[in-house]
This record gives C-alpha cells, sequence and structure tokens, in this order.
C-alpha cells in the first residue's frame, strides 16, 4: 500500500488536474455528499452546493488554474487523515490571481479518500 503522502499529492493532482480543465462537476465529485466547506467571512456550510458555487465564482473571475502544495500530512481515525498546504491560483496570462493556505480532513469512502471537511484563507500577494 503506498505511503499516505502519496495517496494525497495523487489526490491533489487529481484535484489541479480536474480544476484546470474547468471541470466544476468533476472537482465537486471529489467531496463527500455531507462536505463541510469553510471559507472566510461565511458560516460553515454543509454539502457540495457551496463548493460549486464557489468554484463557478473564482473560474468566472479570472482564476484559470490552480497549484496545490502540501505541507503536513497524518492520521486522524480509521478513515479520517488531515493535510495542511498552500494553494495558488493564476490567471489565464500566468500571472498571480490569489493565493492561501488551508486544511483539510479527507474521509475514505468505498476505499477513495474524499475531501470532507475544508477550511481555507487567503494570504497577501
Amino acid at each position: 500500500m503506498a505511503d499516505l503522502e502519496s495517496v494525497l499529492s495523487a489526490r491533489d493532482r487529481e484535484y489541479e488536474k480536474r480544476y484546470n480543465n474547468h471541470d466544476t462537476k468533476g472537482v465537486v465529485d471529489m467531496y463527500t455528499e455531507d462536505c463541510r466547506w469553510m471559507q472566510p467571512d461565511k458560516d460553515t456550510q454543509i454539502g457540495r452546493k457551496a463548493v460549486e458555487e464557489f468554484l463557478k465564482y473564482v473560474m468566472k473571475a479570472g482564476a484559470n488554474s490552480l497549484i496545490l502544495e502540501m505541507d503536513e500530512n497524518g492520521p486522524l481515525g480509521d478513515n479520517l487523515v488531515y493535510q495542511r498546504s498552500r494553494y495558488t491560483f493564476l490567471k489565464t496570462d500566468g500571472s498571480l490571481f490569489g493565493k492561501g493556505k488551508l486544511v483539510v480532513i479527507w474521509k475514505k469512502v468505498d476505499g477513495v479518500y474524499h475531501l470532507y471537511t475544508k477550511i481555507f484563507n487567503p494570504c497577501p500577494a
């Protein structure tokens, strides 16, 4: 069995691929049905709808591509693991759209890790 960092890195690469192909549904499908979405200045939202709305918003606003960089990960229990990372959104011309930090809790569903909780905050450019 692959080590946790390799598994989560592969999931990150899949997330980037789907985002960078503007596959909103594909990205949303990487979340659990009962996911917790915790974006700045909003109450915690439960379910995939908030994820979909945010993705459509940032894509329309000009965040053309996404880069994820993992800093730390570890187990939380039988089917849960955490990941602390950084994200960078780029415009079509490759210039910076925005960057920030995030913490994710992944939940194993049918043998595959899905995003269960995401907390993120932007950082100054």
